[in-house]
């Protein structure tokens, strides 16, 4: 019979691995792999104890079937060839030869057979009672040597009698068979079963940990800069140096360095794209206007500096969508 064992446990292995990178390459979250996982430890344990079911030992719960262990038998030997047939007449002896019923009457004439031997039968005596034999009383054995008496026993109650009924019924052990053989080794089935389920929850754990792990390490290193949505062109232009250290209508102050643009409605602090002769930079709004005719946007001095824009000129831009 074909060891599989190693073939099987590989392949349950493979199985607990290939499911934790399906769920790390899923983003799924980390209860979600949790779980999956414990299913898939579950679905190889229920492999593991059906195939221990179905090897032929005493706890199987099966017919009786006896453990045989496995032995390196020697190589085979070709088989001595003979002839097909039946050998042919190889005969040395003279034939034989039988007399006839005259000559054998001639020859042997009146020679004595030997009759049944009669035997005499031997002679009965008759025994007469001894009236001179008086019975004596023997003494009590000591306790230790008593027979013991057991009360009866009903079907059922629990006891040993009923118990190794149950087991015979069962097909745990064969009949007139002691049991004591049979348990060492269906003991270490179990213990080996056992040690598989608890290696394969071991594997199992370690693929939880791998792919928690890796999860949370991509959504650390994700990608959250906002994608541009939308895309319309306008008319914009610079306020210039003139208004720094001017309060803005979003509560801030204008200086040198502030990058931002003015719209009437947008609101305070939303981000948009800016994109004019080819760059574009990410940016939000800081302050209400513009307060001239003509543009829609008014960009600070950095933006426009940045941007490479002199007067009004038009300009693309967009909302900027948080992923």
């Amino acid at each position: 019979m074909v060891d599989r064992r190693g073939s099987r446990f590989a392949f349950e292995v493979l199985f607990l691995v290939a499911l934790a990178v399906g769920l790390t390459l899923a983003e799924v979250r980390a209860l979600g792999i949790v779980g999956v996982m414990a299913l898939g430890w579950v679905i190889v344990a229920a492999l593991e104890w059906a195939a221990w079911r179905s090897q032929p030992h005493f706890g199987s719960g099966l017919p009786p079937r006896y453990y045989v262990p496995r032995v390196s038998l020697p190589p085979a030997q070709p088989l001595e060839q003979v002839n097909v047939g039946y050998p042919g007449s190889q005969r040395d002896e003279a034939p034989t030869w039988i007399a006839s019923a005259s000559l054998r009457a001639e020859v042997l004439g009146e020679w004595p057979a030997a009759g049944p031997e009669a035997r005499p039968e031997p002679a009965v005596e008759a025994v007469e009672p001894d009236s001179a034999v008086i019975p004596v009383r023997l003494p009590e054995p000591p306790p230790e040597f008593r027979p013991v008496v057991l009360p009866p026993v009903r079907r059922g109650d629990g006891s040993p009698v009923a118990r190794r009924g149950a087991r015979h019924r069962r097909g745990l052990c064969a009949p007139g068979r002691a049991t004591s053989a049979a348990r060492p080794i269906d003991t270490v089935m179990r213990a080996n079963v056992a040690l598989r389920e608890l290696a394969l929850a071991a594997i199992a754990l370690l693929a939880v940990v791998a792919a928690l792990a890796v999860t949370q390490r991509t959504r650390g290193h994700t990608d959250t800069t906002p994608q541009p949505e939308g895309s319309y062109r306008t008319l914009a232009g610079s306020s210039g140096p003139a208004v720094f250290g001017r309060r803005t209508a979003c509560g801030g102050v204008l200086r040198s360095d502030t990058v931002g643009v003015a719209h009437p409605t947008l609101p305070c602090g939303a981000r948009i794209f800016v994109t004019y002769n080819g760059t574009t930079v990410l940016t939000q709004v800081v302050d209400r206007g513009p307060y001239e005719q003509g543009r829609q946007f008014d960009l600070t001095d950095a933006l426009a500096r940045r941007l490479g824009l002199r007067g009004v000129q038009t300009i693309e831009w967009s909302y900027a969508r948080a992923r």
